[in-house]
């Protein structure tokens, strides 16, 4: 284990253990105890079908990069990612890793993006392959943001007493809310600015490389690849199932709250998620579910079970992705 990755661990092990300080054992407990399995067998099930989207969001995503291989690998190496998050040390950023060496690993075929050598180097390979994973990531929480700001929309648009209710109940974190509010509504916006960037090197014939050595062509392919009607649809559909998985997690431990709300807050939550110092998953998800929940006046254990089960549920995805392989490598000796 180098520097790195102890250091993640430590820091993950800090962030767990205060805020398990914060917390009261004894109605942990007693929550964990009264759990509704069934109800979070079905949050399991549709973050299933997100991370299923997931895969082919990233195939497509791929392929605009030269990256084709079978919609197979695609999946299995998407779910194998998934069991990494909760073994390799970083969490989300493990299970990335993860994907980029697959990837790599499994391309067979020539690399059709412009400007590139087909018999290209390992080195570059990684390159186009862990690209293809920060685009994919980026996308999602594109996405993430673009069902977060619809969601408030909706949130007043169809529930104008509980938005008014809500307006009341916490006049002090409106100014918060409204930041959040607007850094989503500018990340949503975002693929706008980034089309007139590419428009205005086009027009001004500018020999100019963009991300990260790739030509504008290939900013034009990934511009199509991102931004056509199937590959919104598959993922802003994914990151919808992963809201209400999230929101199905809340309900199975007794809690009740707006659907729309919780769609609001989850780009926030998913967004902590993402820092580089998990244990097994767990950690920062956690704590950014305490910064956004707890102004919705419910008790701190509440939000760190509902959490901990949203977790889980990759955990469980994991486990059955690596008993599959287990299954499928035995039979094949």
């Amino acid at each position: 284990m180098n520097y790195k990755k102890f250091l993640r661990f430590v820091c993950g092990s800090a962030l767990l253990i205060f805020i398990l300080s914060q917390l009261n054992t004894d109605l942990l407990t007693q929550i964990f105890l009264n759990i509704n399995v069934f109800i979070f067998l079905i949050a399991v099930i549709f973050c299933g079908i997100a991370n299923f989207l997931c895969a082919l969001r990233w195939e497509i995503l791929s392929e605009a990069l030269g990256l084709k291989v079978s919609k197979k690998i695609y999946i299995l190496v998407y779910f194998e990612s998934i069991a990494a998050n909760c073994v390799l040390p970083g969490g989300i950023l493990g299970g990335d890793i993860w994907r980029t060496s697959r990837l790599a690993k499994e391309k067979k075929s020539e690399i059709s993006t412009l400007g590139y050598n087909p018999k290209s180097s390992k080195h570059q390979f990684l390159k186009l392959s862990g690209f293809s994973v920060f685009l994919d990531r980026i996308h999602g929480f594109w996405s993430l943001c673009v069902v977060g700001t619809t969601s408030f929309l909706l949130f007043f648009l169809i529930t104008p007493e509980s938005s008014t209710r809500f307006s009341e109940q916490h006049t002090n974190h409106l100014i918060q809310l409204s930041i959040y509010l607007i850094i989503l509504t500018f990340i949503m916006l975002l693929p706008i600015l980034i089309k007139l960037s590419i428009y205005y090197f086009k027009t001004n014939l500018l020999k100019v490389r963009i991300f990260i050595g790739f030509s504008i062509e290939v900013a034009k392919n990934l511009w199509q690849a991102s931004h056509n009607k199937k590959n919104i649809v598959i993922s802003l559909s994914s990151q919808i199932l992963f809201g209400l998985g999230f929101w199905i997690c809340l309900y199975s431990i007794g809690l009740n709250l707006n659907i729309f709300l919780i769609l609001v807050l989850v780009p926030g939550i998913f967004l902590f998620a993402s820092f580089p110092v998990a244990i097994a998953g767990f950690g920062p998800r956690e704590a950014g579910s305490l910064i956004f929940l707890m102004p919705l006046s419910l008790n701190n254990e509440h939000i760190f079970i509902s959490s901990v089960l949203f977790g889980l549920t990759s955990t469980i995805l994991g486990a059955i992705t690596l008993l599959i392989s287990l299954l499928s490598s035995s039979k094949s000796r």
